[in-house]
């Protein structure tokens, strides 16, 4: 499975919806994920939560909250090498759009499904592009 991908950002919903984390509960909002420079292009996948639930994933579209950084970036956060609320609070990563603080609120949250995704091993058969 490549990353990124459409079919990657599914699992990453499929597996959002098998954490029990108390703190996701309370999420209800659609994130759209931007990677800049990603093979000379841009990808864009958007994941939409609803009481701490994915719904599903698109490719493109409003959201509540918009990120966005670099490729290598993303990556490294992937591969837990970068600290999720380290990239968002040092400007590696960009919060285009949605309340700052209301994210910083749940990072830990994003932090620990991160771990969780990662002990799982979806980071484990990628193919990094």
């Amino acid at each position: 499975m490549k990353f990124p991908s459409l079919e990657w950002a599914e699992k990453l919903c499929n597996e959002i919806n098998n954490i029990e984390v108390d703190e996701i509960r309370s999420w209800n909002w659609d994130i759209l994920f931007i990677l800049r420079n990603v093979k000379n292009n841009d990808m864009k996948f958007k994941v939409k939560i609803k009481a701490g639930k994915c719904l599903g994933v698109d490719e493109d579209g409003d959201a509540d909250y918009i990120i966005e950084g670099d490729y290598n970036i993303w990556k490294s956060i992937l591969l837990g090498e970068l600290d999720l609320a380290v990239a968002l609070l040092s400007g590696k990563l960009k919060l285009i759009k949605g309340d700052r603080l209301n994210l910083l609120r749940h990072i830990r949250a994003a932090v620990n499904i991160a771990s969780i995704i990662r002990a799982r091993g979806l980071t484990n058969d990628l193919e990094i592009m």
